[in-house]
Parts: C-alpha cells; structure tokens; sequence
C-alpha cells in the first residue's frame, strides 16, 4: 500500500509552508508564478469520463491521447481537450489491456505497457500488434530516440528496449538485491530526459534527483526534499507470514517544460493528503528555482506539458486531469 501523505495534520503546517514559499518568491526577482486553470477534465461538468488517469501522450497532428487505466481505454482529445474518440477494452485478447504500467508514442504507434506485454495502436486507434517480453517493465520514457523502461527486477534499474519488445541494453544504477531495499531503492523511480547526460531520476520516496551520464553512470545527486515514510508489518497466518508495506511519498512524476525547466509536485511535509500541493521547478542541474502552493482542488501526481505549452495536472483522486496554465515565473 502507498499513500501521498499519511501523517497527523499539523495546526502550523500552512503557516510553515508559506514561509519557505515567500523568500522564494522574493528572490526570484520576476513575476511570482502562479497557475490559471483553463479547464477540468472528468468533473461533474465535464463530457469526458476519466477513470485512473495516468501518461499523456501527444501527437504531431495536435491531438492528445490519455492512457484511461482504471477502464483500460485511451481516450482521444483535439486541441480544445474535447473527447474525439476512445479506444482499447480490458483484457488479454487482441487490441485488449489491463493493468496498464506506462504508454508512449514511438514510430507513429502508440505503444501501452503492461507488466510483461505490449499492445500498439495506430493515431487512429486501430489495433496494431502486441508484443510479449518476458520484462517486468513499468514507466517508459523516449531518451536519444531509444525506449527506456523502469525494471522491476534485475540488477539494473532501465533497460533499453527494442522494437520487438527484447532488452538490447541494461543501463542505470544497480538496485539492491535485498527486497525491503530495493522497493525503497527502486521502486518509485522516474527518468527524464537531461541535456548533460542519460537522464535525471526522480526517486519519488527518498526526494532525491540522481543525474546520470551517458553511459548510464552517477553524475551528480541532489536531495530535492526529505525522504518519505516506508513501515513494515508482517502477520502469521499458519505456515505462512503476510508481509504489507506502507510508503508514503514525497515527489509526484514531473515533466521538462518548453523552457527546460523539471516541474515536479512536492507533498509538503508532516501533512496528510488534505494538505496543500507546491510545484517546484528545477534547472538542468536539478537547482531549485521556484515553488508555488497550487489550489487546494489541485492534487496532482503526474504533470505533463503539452507542446501548446498548457500544462496537464493529472489528479492523485484518480478522475480528473486539470489543463493549465503557467503565469511568470
């Protein structure tokens, strides 16, 4: 089990978040930014159902498509963010997923990841093929032109896979072999495209940013905040010990903006899930830049800029997907 935040609210959490915010803000020397929704998408007044809500992907033409995981659909928006069409039904059979890890656009198909299986689509949303790899593979991301997805096990944190779904190259740190280790280690990890190297990953439990070379090697590392909250419990049961995990995390899965700039959720801390949501933006050395409280309806635990330069704010309560817009900063 995981959670945003788990912890007993405090009376003086606001006041203490706005007072790191404001010098911030001070220093920065141009306009505070500040967000402007523009739209909601999946509230009660909207057209569009969403349900679990995870990547987005877009398009040459302008068109977006939203991985809908908890319906195992995608769902087709235009420019406006109208629903144009949709997609995809649950199950294993052809043109069929569940249990969705991860979705991208590579060589004009749409590629849908599931934990062992791929299953592509054209723009048009016609069933392609599917792909069975043998990975335990989760959040894919284009880096050099190349696929890299997280592994959840093995000694190395990505593999570089190729067309047929297969593993031509393993890169990354390499993740603990003890399981309690690994699931802090690596099981909250998100690659992003760095100019200096490889990638930035995001380690969404311990705070951290870890920059990585070309070769896959530790650059840099910088803590971004506080790493989160991870308990083990264990019950006998007979012959057999249930062992549950409770984790709670401090990052969200971020995005690199027009200007380059690492826009990643913060869950300010000793809060709970009612607590407000700050969006930090980093520069290519993961520096902190600036951070702003987002409204208190805005959740998010993934953020996508869309090549209009809106941002979409994917909502941790699993239905909504808020379009946004960056004021200053």
């Amino acid at each position: 089990m995981q959670s945003r935040r788990a912890r007993p609210q405090r009376a003086v959490l606001l006041l203490t978040v706005l007072s790191f915010l404001l010098p911030l803000a001070a220093a920065a020397g141009d306009e505070a930014p500040r967000i402007e929704i523009k739209k909601v998408l999946g509230d009660e007044d909207s057209e569009i159902f969403l349900h679990g809500p995870g990547p987005v992907i877009f398009a040459p033409g302008g068109d977006a498509y939203v991985l809908n995981a908890g319906e195992s659909t995608i769902v087709r928006l235009d420019a406006d963010w109208e629903e144009v069409g949709r997609f995809g039904a649950k199950g294993q059979g052809p043109g069929e997923f569940e249990n969705p890890t991860g979705m991208l656009l590579h060589d004009g198909l749409i590629w849908v990841f599931e934990t062992s299986r791929i299953t592509r689509y054209d723009l048009d949303g016609a069933y392609v093929d599917f792909l069975k790899t043998g990975l335990q593979m989760s959040d894919p991301v284009i880096v050099g032109g190349r696929i890299h997805v997280v592994m959840g096990a093995g000694a190395d944190l990505f593999a570089v896979i190729d067309d047929r779904g297969e593993a031509v190259e393993r890169l990354g740190p390499a993740c603990p072999v003890d399981f309690m280790e690994r699931f802090r280690a690596c099981s909250q990890t998100q690659l992003l495209p760095w100019a200096g190297g490889l990638g930035v990953v995001l380690n969404r439990f311990t705070g951290k940013a870890l920059m990585l070379d070309a070769d896959g090697r530790k650059s840099a590392e910088r803590s971004l905040v506080d790493s989160g909250d991870f308990t083990e419990a264990s019950e006998e049961d007979g012959d057999q010990t249930h062992v549950s995990l409770s984790m709670t995390l401090n990052l969200g899965y971020g995005c690199v903006d027009a200007k380059g700039r690492y826009l990643v959720p913060v869950y300010p801390p000793d809060g709970d899930e009612d607590d407000p949501v700050v969006l930090a933006a980093y520069d290519a050395e993961m520096k902190e830049l600036w951070r702003m409280l987002l409204p208190e309806d805005v959740t998010p635990y993934r953020i996508f800029a869309a090549p209009s330069g809106e941002l979409l704010l994917v909502s941790d309560q699993g239905s909504t997907i808020h379009v946004a817009e960056l004021v200053g900063g």
